[in-house]
């Protein structure tokens, strides 16, 4: 818990300064961070293997001091920064306030639905099966991470799209994020689907796992569909409409607790991942309606 602890907040300062990177045009020093995290990430798990530590507390201590060195690295630029004036200040926490609660709270409905399901899936059907929805999110997490830089990067240029007054040129920016995040992960799920048993042979030791090709496939409709619902939210964000951008994903945790409970009695790993693929789907709907009535306005 302690190097957990120590491993958050350094984790969350890279994060943080990355997103700014992204916002500000600066990809190269985004990259960098993110390279000097992955080398450091290298060094130190190499370390870990070689000084005989194979424990959580080890694991979390690597990524502690390969996140601290890479938001160091950013935070030596801050000279860069201007300094925060009061009036400005105060502004940003109002507005902080006023739209920030409505993104916790979509950020709360997204991690039920997602990470939240592990200990749910835990309590309905046994931690074997929640282990094995891990594995499964952890194959799919380069695509997940992808998707979410492809969105930090693309939203400044359609805030400037708004503010410009062109809403025929957002709305077709959504589509098309939205045809190429999917063919992306479409692309992605599809090569899992062939190769995914033979990479989860070669990591994981032991058979003590319950991932079929159906649940990879699965998976990868349920990835697939959150990605297309990523680039259709993207005006959503830039016009800053949180609320319709929550309510696509309660649509979606209505879904999910309406599936979740009788497909994993029935099916288990493979049950849960349909109640995903139901979610994902529901929200899906859900937001192409929104910009649709959006668009009308």
């Amino acid at each position: 818990m302690i190097a957990t602890g120590l491993a958050i907040p350094a984790v969350r300062l890279q994060s943080m300064f990355r997103r700014i990177c992204y916002l500000d045009g600066r990809l190269p020093r985004a990259l960098a961070s993110s390279l000097t995290y992955c080398v450091a990430l290298v060094v130190s798990a190499g370390l870990m293997i070689a000084l005989k530590l194979a424990g959580a507390t080890a694991a979390m201590a690597c990524i502690a001091i390969s996140a601290a060195l890479a938001g160091s690295l950013l935070l030596a630029r801050t000279s860069e920064l201007a300094r925060p004036q009061a009036r400005i200040f105060r502004g940003s926490l109002q507005r902080l306030f006023r739209n920030g609660r409505w993104f916790v709270a979509t950020s709360l409905t997204y991690w039920i639905g997602s990470i939240g399901l592990i200990p749910v899936c835990g309590f309905l059907i046994g931690l074997d099966a929640s282990a094995s929805l891990r594995i499964l999110l952890l194959v799919f997490a380069p695509l997940s991470q992808f998707c979410a830089t492809m969105f930090s990067v693309r939203l400044p240029e359609i805030a400037a799209e708004l503010r410009a007054g062109r809403r025929s040129a957002v709305a077709a920016a959504a589509r098309e994020n939205a045809l190429l995040l999917g063919s992306i992960a479409a692309a992605y799920g599809t090569a899992v689907v062939l190769l995914g048993q033979r990479i989860l042979a070669l990591v994981i030791h032991g058979q003590s796992y319950e991932i079929g090709t159906g649940s990879l496939a699965l998976m990868g409709a349920a990835m697939a569909l959150d990605a297309v619902w990523l680039g259709l939210a993207l005006p959503l964000f830039a016009t800053g409409k949180p609320q319709r951008f929550m309510l696509s994903r309660i649509a979606g945790l209505v879904a999910l607790c309406c599936v979740l409970p009788f497909a994993a009695e029935v099916w288990q790993v493979m049950g849960a991942v349909a109640a995903m693929v139901a979610s994902s789907t529901a929200s899906v709907i859900t937001v192409v309606l929104t910009n649709s009535a959006r668009e009308r306005t």
